[in-house]
């Protein structure tokens, strides 16, 4: 049930938590509330019909969900001082411990088996929000007490090359995958701007590419073929 879970969790947290979403969340519980709601409908969609008798417990896990970014939201810069990328990651492993840990919990209610097949889809799936949204996030959080205007110009793009090296890496063509630079270089021309000119450009780029196809090729050695 983990794979199922955690893409749940990812496509709730990131996709699915659009900035209009996330503005209403910092500004109280309705906004919160709408979260936890998303929340609830994607973890719960992930492991029903199969599963329905977990009903309770993914409501439960809805609500610390919910209660957990209340509390983030209200006293993360006051526990933690520094970079908000503290708070931030801090929060993420918080919520897939609670995944994993009612995971194993859930083991021993003899619920109904997913296929090999069905759990490394969700693995697929996981994967590919990682490397496109949950990284592009990621990175405005890093630089939001700099300039974060430049993770927002290279949006597309970036989620695009590293798709692209994602796919590289699942394919078992690895060393393809440097080629997604392309992308970028296209881009840049386009808008006739230099790859030097921008700070964080170079850095950005190799490490995401170097993420993603790690991410596809490892998805790949675990696929159930």
């Amino acid at each position: 049930m983990i794979p199922q879970l955690l893409m749940a969790h990812f496509i709730a947290d990131y996709p699915a938590q659009t900035d209009w979403i996330f503005r209403r969340k910092l500004a109280g519980w309705p906004g919160l509330l709408m979260h936890g709601g998303v929340v609830l409908v994607a973890q719960g969609s992930a492991v029903f019909p199969e599963n329905i008798r977990l009903a309770p417990i993914v409501l439960a896990m809805a609500l610390i969900h919910t209660l957990q970014d209340r509390v983030k939201i209200k006293y993360g810069d006051n526990w933690i001082k520094g970079h908000p990328i503290i708070p931030y990651v801090l929060d993420q492993l918080l919520h897939v411990a609670l995944i994993i840990g009612v995971s194993f919990w859930t083991r021993t209610f003899n619920l109904r088996n997913v296929s090999p097949f069905t759990q490394w889809l969700a693995l697929l799936v996981t994967g590919l929000v990682l490397v496109t949204w949950t990284y592009y996030i990621t990175w405005r959080v890093a630089l939001i007490l700099g300039d974060d205007s430049y993770v927002r110009s290279w949006r597309w793009t970036g989620k695009l090359e590293r798709t692209l090296a994602f796919a590289a890496g699942l394919l078992n063509v690895i060393y393809l995958a440097p080629l997604a630079f392309i992308v970028r270089l296209l881009v840049a021309r386009s808008r006739h701007v230099s790859v030097r000119d921008e700070q964080y450009l170079l850095f950005d780029t190799i490490l995401g590419i170097i993420i993603a196809a790690v991410f596809g090729f490892g998805i790949r050695l675990l696929g159930p073929f």
